[in-house]
């Protein structure tokens, strides 16, 4: 993650630390990468592929519901 995030945690939340605004992140991107596994037929061997699809979907979302604290 860029460093841009401990800001960012800190305009969704005073209480929010950079550390568990990376945990919620990380476990979403980890939810859907499982989710794009499921959808694939479980099949082994796209591990990273799937993860990298789900941390783009995830940060794309991410960025979208957030946009407006940058503004």
């Amino acid at each position: 993650m860029n460093e841009n995030i401990e800001d960012t945690a800190l305009l969704l939340d005073p209480n929010v630390t950079k550390e568990m605004l990376e945990e919620k992140l990380s476990n979403a991107i980890n939810r859907k990468a499982y989710e794009i596994y499921v959808i694939k037929g479980r099949r082994p061997g796209n591990e990273l592929a799937d993860w990298l699809e789900a941390e783009k979907q995830i940060l794309i979302e991410f960025r979208k519901e957030y946009i407006h604290l940058y503004i």
